[in-house]
């Protein structure tokens, strides 16, 4: 029978896949994995992404290997004992024994998920006895390169696409801002070395069941004269040249005449007839449009959503914010637009991109949208920061949230991220995680939760608890020691060096909070007892301590963009502060 996959954990491989199967039947029973299999597919899926899968993975296939590896689609003769279990679309059934393993996908992309399943569950070199049958809740997953900053750079934006790949995210949206084929010159064609590029993106993605969808935003300077029209056909027939099978046309952010709703209909439905339909091969056309969010379009033009629904081709996405241009999605949040949109809004969600407080970098877990609202979306993406690596955080849990709603547990997938990640420093990053996570305060008030099991120990710290305070202190001493910990960790070179500010501040955080809990907690006979020369001496330390903080935040060496250095801003900090000031008041 079927389990529901809630109680994964009880199967010690099955729960090394990613993201949480729906279904699994299985005892625990678990083998070692063989060193090779005996291959059977059909002919006509010998080149298959799954295929290509099994080849990076180095898997190896032998004709006298004595256990078979069966894959095929729906409908092939070869998977038939597993027809009737397949779901539906980029679905598969996984089932394994010690002589045997089938793998039949819905699709082709179904097939390749569950070539990652097996891959997954066999990492340790173990393989478990099993049935697993698994689907997407949402159709389209991932991120969206929507970020104002530094783009990523080619490497990153390749691994960013191995990443959603291995973790079963379909959907990778190309739109940097500071692009400027994209934005600024986006009639022009790439020239030669970048036009190479987006070919390698596209085939990268290709290959691991990704849409690599190019957007342009053409809107600054639009004159709709008619030339828009075979100016953008034109560029996406370049881009279609260059491999590139997925097309977004985008409108946010602008003002002017770029921003009238029936005009942008008109235009995305010219390219949906004459460009995207006459492609068979192509993904749906999406846009974002000027109003992509509910305050927007209360203090905006508040006929605006009424002129794309109107008029908007009905299979053109529709990408939508939310409440706010930073807020989380609940079905009241959809209730309220598909009607506006006429059809399932496509989620742009603004986590964890840091662009409106360069001065932090937010690690935290991904959550705050309900499990409620699966069949109320078209696509959901994660708009991430301008640090790929340290993105994949937040992203490894949407891609789980999106994929399985109701089995999604937050701080469960952050924690895997996190060991995914840095395996040689996986704790230390978890601590120094904890005190990167807040955003607050920002123009949205948008917040995250951040330190919220120091918040009852601070509160008894500041009203002269000293086993509180002394507790402080250690937290103090773990910020600073992860720190160094991570500085010197060398499994994840490119996470280490986009959060080396960071890094660098903590140590100067913890620094001052040692000063400032000892003082805090040294009693009055013991300072009488040091004499005065020590008491200055130490406020003296702490002091320069506190404005080397300050200093840092203003003058480190910092990323591109980045204005400052700051985390800890929500708990640790401030309590600090108030210990030191209060410390410092009762020495004088």
């Amino acid at each position: 029978m079927l389990l529901a996959a809630a109680g994964l954990a009880a199967y010690p491989q099955a729960n090394l896949i990613a993201p949480t199967p729906h279904q699994i039947s299985a005892e625990g029973k678990t083998f070692d994995a063989p060193e090779s299999f005996r291959l059977e597919i059909p002919a006509s899926l010998q080149n298959s992404i799954a295929v290509k899968a099994l080849e990076r993975d180095s898997l190896k296939f032998s004709k006298e290997a004595p256990v078979r590896l069966v894959m095929g689609l729906k409908g092939d003769k070869n998977v038939k004992k597993l027809a009737g279990m397949i779901p539906g679309s980029e679905g598969y059934c996984l089932s394994i024994t010690p002589r045997e393993v089938t793998i039949a996908g819905a699709d082709e992309q179904g097939l390749y998920y569950g070539v990652q399943s097996l891959l997954a569950m066999m990492a340790d070199g173990l393989l478990e006895e099993c049935t697993i049958a698994d689907s997407p809740d949402v159709p389209f997953r991932g991120v969206v390169e929507g970020f104002y900053g530094t783009p990523w750079s080619h490497s990153e934006r390749l691994s960013m696409l191995e990443f959603l790949g291995r973790h079963k995210m379909n959907s990778y949206f190309y739109g940097p801002k500071d692009d400027p084929f994209h934005r600024d010159r986006w009639r022009e064609p790439y020239p030669e070395k970048e036009g190479k590029e987006i070919s390698e993106l596209a085939k990268a993605a290709n290959d691991r069941a990704v849409n690599f969808y190019w957007a342009i935003h053409p809107g600054a300077d639009i004159v709709w004269d008619g030339t828009e029209r075979r100016e953008i056909v034109d560029k996406f027939r370049h881009m279609y040249d260059l491999g590139v099978r997925a097309f977004a046309v985008f409108f946010d952010d602008i003002s002017g005449e770029g921003t009238k709703a029936t005009r942008q209909a008109e235009l995305l439905n010219y390219i949906d007839s004459a460009f995207i339909a006459a492609n068979p091969d192509v993904a749906p056309l999406v846009m974002c449009p000027t109003v992509y969010n509910e305050a927007f379009q209360k203090s905006y033009e508040s006929d605006y959503l009424d002129g794309l629904r109107e008029n908007l081709n009905p299979g053109v996405q529709v990408m939508w914010t939310g409440r706010n241009v930073m807020a989380d999605i609940d079905a009241p949040t959809l209730d309220w637009v598909n009607p506006k949109i006429g059809r399932k809004a496509f989620i742009w969600w603004n986590f964890p991109v840091s662009d409106y407080v360069k001065d932090k970098v937010l690690l935290g877990p991904a959550y705050g949208n309900t499990p409620d609202i699966a069949d109320k979306l078209a696509g959901f993406v994660s708009n991430p920061m301008q640090y790929p690596e340290a993105s994949k955080i937040a992203v490894y849990g949407v891609g789980d949230y999106l994929w399985n709603m109701k089995a999604y547990e937050p701080v469960r997938a952050w924690n895997e991220a996190i060991e995914l990640l840095i395996p040689g420093a996986a704790e230390e990053m978890k601590l120094f995680a904890s005190f990167n996570q807040n955003p607050f305060p920002n123009w949205q008030g948008f917040s995250r939760m951040e330190n919220e099991e120091l918040k009852p120990v601070a509160e008894k710290a500041l009203a002269g608890d000293q086993k509180a305070i002394m507790s402080i202190a250690e937290s103090c001493g773990k910020l600073k020691a992860a720190a160094l910990q991570l500085l010197a960790d060398s499994t994840n070179l490119a996470l280490v060096d986009e959060l080396r500010p960071w890094l660098e501040q903590a140590i100067n955080i913890g620094d001052f909070g040692i000063t400032a809990c000892t003082l805090a907690s040294t009693s009055p006979q013991m300072l009488q007892a040091a004499g005065k020369q020590y008491t200055d001496q130490m406020i003296k330390y702490g002091d320069a301590q506190r404005l080397h903080i300050d200093s840092y935040d203003k003058h480190a060496p910092l990323h591109d963009f980045q204005t400052g250095v700051k985390l800890g801003t929500t708990v640790l900090l401030p309590t600090l502060d108030s210990l030191y000031q209060n410390a410092k008041a009762r020495l004088k």
